[in-house]
């Protein structure tokens, strides 16, 4: 049966879907679900990676991991053991770069599968903007939120790709005192 979306009064839409179905009426706040976020992994740079290669997995040493986390020190692939919506905060940032002229990169997060295969690649932060070499003008960041839903045992990496440089063997190292990812799983009740 096809139902059409035009004109149908709230009687009418009360048969298609009960209020049971959807339970709009029994969470706190007058009608909404209310989010909560527990920390499961918070970590900062366990080695510079270079934002001006093709391409960087960075690693991470964990100072907060939660037991649904598996990480290792030094390793760049987090996994999650329940499936769930989660909030990465991340901060990459670029403190003293050492290519020579103008770079621009890119921050990405894959998402693998329980087999570590890559499911899909996002851009979470778009084209980033270096010019070295000068104390005075040699630093850039990467910052921002990104929400992934993942299946249990699926797996994430945070990654640089390299846009564009002038100087293709120069070295613009990610600053690990500087540079962080938090990880956030998203409840509702």
């Amino acid at each position: 049966m096809t139902y059409r979306t035009a004109n149908i009064t709230p009687s009418q839409l009360s048969t298609l879907v009960s209020e049971e179905e959807i339970d709009l009426h029994s969470h706190s706040g007058g009608g909404g679900a209310t989010p909560a976020h527990e920390l499961y992994f918070e970590g900062t740079l366990s080695a510079a990676g270079n934002t001006n290669a093709v391409s960087t997995d960075f690693t991470w040493n964990d100072a907060e991991e939660h037991a649904n986390i598996t990480h290792t020190d030094g390793d760049s692939v987090i996994s999650f053991d329940e499936a769930g919506e989660y909030d990465f905060y991340f901060n990459i940032e670029v403190t003293d770069a050492a290519a020579n002229n103008r770079a621009t990169w890119k921050l990405c997060m894959d998402h693998l599968n329980s087999s570590s295969v890559s499911q899909f690649e996002y851009t979470v932060s778009a084209s980033n903007y270096i010019r070295d070499d000068a104390a005075t003008y040699d630093s850039g960041s990467c910052a921002g939120h990104f929400m992934l839903v993942l299946g249990a045992n699926e797996k994430a990496v945070v990654r640089s790709r390299r846009l564009d440089t002038q100087t293709a063997a120069g070295n613009n190292p990610a600053d690990t005192s500087k540079s962080y990812l938090r990880i956030f799983r998203k409840t509702y009740t």
